[in-house]
């Protein structure tokens, strides 16, 4: 549920800018560029904060060299 209100309110961040920047006249092909940034830094800051589960082995490596 966390997970979906932060796409609902990053999706809405990246409407709302678009329209806020057509309100204040810039060319579409600027609006395009900053809409696919804003888009491109969310899933690189959502796709970083997932870690993948530490595998047995790793673990038991861990406590080895200790």
């Amino acid at each position: 549920m966390r997970q979906r209100t932060a796409d609902l309110c990053a999706f809405a961040t990246i409407v709302i800018a678009a329209v806020t920047l057509i309100a204040v006249g810039l060319p579409s092909d600027q609006i395009i560029g900053v809409t696919s940034a804003v888009a491109i830094l969310y899933s690189a800051w959502r796709q970083g904060g997932e870690r993948p589960p530490a595998r047995r082995a790793d673990v038991d490596d861990e406590g080895q060299e200790e």
